[in-house]
């Protein structure tokens, strides 16, 4: 179960999504989070993908620049 997550701060309440998502989808799938903001739920799926061994491609997008 990732953990390093928890340490962020943000909003992330919905883990069983992307669970859902890892299991479903096969090993060679590739994930985009539109909207990273401080990382805390790219962070979770980072560590998800990881902790299953996959080879998952994760990119994640977002300006970068913070609120604007």
């Amino acid at each position: 179960m990732p953990k390093h997550f928890s340490n962020i701060y943000g909003y992330f309440d919905f883990d069983d999504i992307y669970n859902l998502a890892v299991n479903r989808f096969p090993k060679n799938a590739s994930f985009i989070e539109i909207g990273v903001w401080l990382g805390k739920s790219a962070c979770y799926m980072a560590e998800l993908l990881k902790e299953k061994g996959s080879d998952n491609k994760f990119y994640c997008l977002d300006h970068f620049m913070g609120e604007i």
